[in-house]
């Protein structure tokens, strides 16, 4: 999956195989999911601009997140009150 213009910090845009591709939310959650691709396109998406900024100081202004806000993703899989953190893994590998 390639998209026509992105920000990257690796320099490269990790190649997505659809067919492949799972995102798996679990954890302290009531009804942990693994979602297809396929499936998380379905949820409502939104589309919105940022200043995406680092925790290490850099940002970069004016980009364009689409996707499924991840209120929407807590609330499908139950997420508890005293759930306060998230752990993820990027499909690049660096983070």
């Amino acid at each position: 999956m390639r998209f026509p213009s992105y920000y990257t910090y690796s320099g490269d845009f990790p190649n997505i195989d659809p067919e492949t591709f799972r995102l798996r939310i679990d954890g302290l959650v009531e009804h942990p999911v693994e979602l297809t691709l396929a499936q998380l396109r379905s949820l409502h998406q939104t589309h919105e601009r940022r200043v995406f900024t680092c925790v290490t100081g850099w940002s970069v202004p004016n980009v364009l997140w689409t996707g499924v806000p991840p209120q929407r993703l807590l609330e499908l899989v139950g997420a508890p009150a005293e759930a306060t953190h998230l752990i993820f893994h990027s499909a690049d590998g660096i983070y």
